[in-house]
């Protein structure tokens, strides 16, 4: 039997409730503590669960047994939850953002180096079956080398009914912060990972919030590879309308959403309302989705649209896999229905490498560098100048710049 890992999951906020599921998916992982200041949450997952409660994240890793924890608090706590952990020899698996501030990654990086912990970037769109397929169609060389890729989102982030501190730029809030690393993180991958520069720029035209709604970026690979990010959270047109009606879960997105009336919150949602709410519904909202996995119309999630453009082909995901286009016409590539959402993938890259003794990926250095090429896009904007990056890390994926053999 491999490696046997607990996991203990610090933050009880939305986040906690998708990625729960993906615990019991991992064969040899046991999910047995939590850590929240909210007593009515601590009980909700106690009850749920049987795990072991805590009222802070250092309780839990000095007195709960755990391995690993997962970082769910709010993104300007990720550093320092990431830093206790690690200290107290646990590794650990962050939510993206992995922090707020490049100075923050610096000492998460150089905190779990020192404690000799593994670290992997959670929430990460490469984690996803069709994101990992086209990598391997990249490296195999059939279609020659990458010299460009557009990804672009258009949803209703926006329009979510969030609290404060995810509309507060300061606290990690935004769409920038919070969607940027999932189209960075794609492009970083299938590109070869090292980001040159970056060329950006953001908007605020949601008339009620005063944070980033949208963004544009270029990005310059040191390879040659050239990248487009185009993000949209202002709800109007959403790409589920060309993603065969299918989002991040790859199950079918009901009409009303798509083309019916859109809702307009006009102010942050109170806290105190926002995680009374939360605790009311969503425990029943994960048991919904348990009871609907492996049901009904399931088939590739998405984050928008990925178009890679090769030497001798281009590649996009189908609603059941992959597209790739050549001199011979379209093919499809059929990929299984992504099985696993949240939290199963980055805990078996822990135990894997654990079991083979080997590094993990996505690890603290790629968090780093995909934060800094957000944190980028933002600097790009207010300085109406290009941004050169210095902490970029190396992709697994081969997208060289010199021509690859057939």
């Amino acid at each position: 039997m491999g490696v046997e890992l607990r996991v203990g999951l610090a933050g009880l906020g939305a986040a906690a409730y998708q990625v729960v599921p993906g615990f019991s998916k991992v064969e040899g992982v046991e999910f047995t503590a939590v850590a929240d200041i909210r007593p009515g949450a601590l009980k909700l997952f106690k009850d749920k669960f049987g795990v072991a409660t805590f009222t802070s994240v250092e309780e839990m890793c000095r007195k709960g047994e755990v391995d690993v924890v997962y970082v769910a608090t709010p993104n300007h706590f990720h550093a320092e939850h990431t830093i206790i952990a690690a200290e107290c020899g646990k590794h650990v698996i962050c939510e993206k953002p992995m922090a707020t501030t490049i100075e923050e990654a610096n000492r998460m990086v150089k905190t779990v180096e020192r404690c000799g912990v593994r670290y992997v970037q959670g929430h990460s769109k490469i984690h996803r079956p069709s994101i990992k397929a086209m990598g391997q169609v990249i490296s195999s060389g059939r279609l020659g080398r990458v010299f460009h890729i557009n990804t672009w989102n258009y949803n209703s982030w926006l329009r979510q009914p969030w609290e404060a501190a995810t509309l507060d730029p300061k606290r990690g809030g935004g769409v920038v912060f919070r969607q940027g690393p999932h189209q960075m993180d794609i492009l970083r991958y299938l590109g070869g990972g090292m980001v040159r520069s970056v060329r950006g720029v953001t908007g605020r035209w949601y008339p009620y919030f005063d944070v980033e709604g949208n963004y544009a970026a270029f990005l310059d690979f040191d390879s040659g590879v050239t990248a487009l990010m185009y993000f949209s959270g202002y709800g109007h047109f959403t790409t589920f309308e060309i993603t065969w009606d299918r989002g991040e879960s790859g199950a079918k997105m009901p009409q009303e959403v798509i083309y019916g009336p859109r809702r307009t919150p006009t102010a942050p949602v109170p806290s105190e309302d926002f995680y009374r709410k939360l605790e009311a519904t969503g425990m029943k909202d994960l048991e919904r989705r348990e009871a609907a996995a492996g049901k009904g119309d399931v088939a590739q999630d998405f984050f928008g649209v990925t178009i890679v453009s090769c030497e001798r082909g281009d590649i996009r995901q189908s609603e059941h896999g992959l597209y790739v286009y050549t001199e011979q016409g379209r093919e499809e590539i059929l990929l299984p229905p992504a099985s696993t959402g949240r939290g199963a993938p980055e805990v078996a890259e822990i135990k894997a490498s654990i079991e083979k003794n080997r590094p993990v990926f996505p690890d603290a250095g790629w968090g780093r560098a995909s934060l800094e090429a957000c944190l980028a896009i933002m600097e790009s904007s207010r300085e109406r100048r290009e941004v050169y990056l210095k902490y970029q890390t190396s992709s697994p994926v081969r997208a060289e710049t010199r021509a690859i053999s057939a």
